[in-house]
């Protein structure tokens, strides 16, 4: 990893030992809290901490930074990243839970409301009639993106054949992707704090042939440009861990759009599967 991308943790931890009294005093604040350095100056974290402002720029010029703003940066890089802790605050919890829950709530909806008010009418129809009609479907996604992509798996697979999941556990992936062609289409989950790979196997699905549904957030850059469609969903707001709220519910909404698309088939392809869950005696 290159200097330059190095987190503020990691240069603090290399250089910890040998910190004046002063300048650890502002990296333990640091190190509890990094995220606050996007919201304050220089100044102000100098006055959190209770050191002099000198102690300060002598601890970010330690650090590796030509100065303070360039620290920031790249803090608020690892905040667009989507890091769970450049977003806790220094102030902790309140401890208002009717508050906490009533802003959790607001910000749920506001997420919801955003996303799936984003959908444009046409382009919806165009996915929902190529998730009807693909050979077979692919739902991938990693890390806690597979979960998403598990959900979609297990909702198409209720009404329609040929529904498939990636990766399979202590499988490779090459087994699988090599199957899929142009006839296919594969849903790809690829929220923030993406995998390496994630771009690598995008471009070859596209060169596949397949299309490609991309469930992804707004600080996706390069993927989308693999991608047939490309859905944004809203994920982040004023809590420390993203919601995924608004990808399972455009997902729930995609599947029953489905099912009503594909009318008759679908609706003997559910029956066929309670028959079997019935004579299996499977459900409770």
């Amino acid at each position: 990893m290159t200097e330059r991308k190095r987190s503020i943790e990691d240069r603090i931890h290399q250089h910890y030992t040998d910190l004046p009294k002063a300048e650890r005093r502002l990296a333990d604040l640091l190190l509890n809290f990094p995220g606050e350095m996007a919201a304050y100056s220089a100044t102000e974290l100098a006055d959190l901490a209770n050191v002099s402002k000198a102690a300060a720029t002598r601890l970010f010029q330690r650090l590796g930074f030509k100065n303070f703003d360039e620290a920031r940066r790249l803090v608020r890089d690892a905040q667009d990243w989507g890091a769970p802790l450049y977003k806790q605050p220094a102030g902790g919890p309140a401890n208002d839970f009717e508050s906490d829950r009533s802003a959790y709530l607001e910000g749920e909806f506001t997420a919801l409301k955003q996303t799936l008010m984003a959908l444009g009418q046409d382009e919806l129809k165009t996915i929902v009639s190529a998730l009807s009609s693909a050979k077979r479907l692919w739902f991938i996604g990693f890390r806690y993106n597979h979960v998403i992509a598990a959900y979609g798996h297990w909702q198409f697979t209720q009404f329609r054949p040929d529904v498939h999941l990636l990766p399979v556990s202590g499988q490779t992936l090459g087994e699988y992707t090599s199957n899929i062609d142009k006839d296919d289409l594969v849903i790809i989950a690829g929220f923030r704090r993406r995998t390496r790979g994630l771009l690598r196997l995008m471009e070859l699905v596209s060169a596949s042939g397949a299309n490609i549904l991309y469930l992804t957030d707004p600080t996706a850059r390069k993927s989308p440009k693999f991608a047939t469609w490309t859905i944004r969903c809203t994920i982040s707001g004023e809590f420390m861990f993203d919601s995924y709220s608004a990808p399972i519910s455009v997902l729930r909404y995609l599947s029953l759009q489905t099912f009503t698309t594909m009318g008759n088939p679908a609706r003997m392809h559910l029956q066929n599967i309670e028959r079997h869950h019935e004579y299996l005696s499977e459900l409770a």
